[in-house]
C-alpha cells in the first residue's frame, strides 16, 4: 500500500467520525428544539429556560464547528484521491 493511499483511507475515515459527530449534534439539536415545542407557553420562565437557551446557543456553535470540520475532512478526501489517482499513471 503507498503512503498515498494510506493517506486516503486515513482521510476516509476521518471523514467518517466527523460526519458521525456531526450527525449525533444534529440528533441532539432536534431533540431539544422538540422538547421546546412541548413547553407550554403560559408558564413563567425560569433559570432553567435561560440555561437551556445557553446550552442552544453552545450546542448551535458546536455544529457550525463540525460542519467546518467535515468540509474540510471533504476536502482531504478529494485532495488524497487525486494524489492516489495521480501516482496511478
Amino acid at each position: 500500500m503507498s503512503k498515498h493511499t494510506r493517506a486516503l483511507k486515513n482521510a476516509e475515515r476521518d471523514l467518517a467520525k466527523r460526519t458521525a459527530e456531526l450527525d449525533k449534534l444534529r440528533a441532539k439539536r432536534e431533540v431539544m428544539l422538540k422538547a421546546d415545542d412541548g413547553v407550554d407557553e403560559g408558564t413563567p420562565s425560569t433559570d432553567a429556560g435561560d440555561d437551556t437557551f445557553l446550552n442552544q446557543e453552545d450546542l448551535e456553535a458546536a455544529i457550525l464547528s463540525a460542519e467546518a470540520l467535515v468540509k474540510k475532512a471533504n476536502s482531504k478526501v478529494a485532495e488524497a484521491e487525486m494524489f492516489v489517482m495521480r501516482n496511478r499513471y
